[in-house]
């Protein structure tokens, strides 16, 4: 048998942490760039399926990257770093 994979509920609420931590930080839905990051984090969360990007915000000198993890065993990841002179 596989691996046990995230049900609807827990990939919601993984994605509303991470949600939570954007918003904390002032980034929920303030740049432009960070629109893949939702429309992934809505495919992830509906179809199930894992996702991982890098989104670069020049704005603030700063990528995001991000893991949308499907196995129940793995926790999804988001990072956020600093780039100097980033463009």
């Amino acid at each position: 048998m596989g691996p046990s994979l995230k049900t609807l509920t827990e990939r919601i609420n993984e994605i509303k942490n991470i949600y939570v931590k954007l918003e904390e930080l002032g980034l929920h839905k303030r740049f432009d760039s960070m629109e893949s990051f939702y429309k992934d984090a809505q495919t992830y969360i509906r179809e199930g399926i894992s996702i991982q990007g890098k989104i670069k915000i020049p704005e603030i000198e700063r990528v995001f990257y991000y893991k949308l993890v499907t196995r129940s065993n793995q926790a999804c990841e988001a990072l956020l770093k600093f780039v100097k002179g980033l463009e």
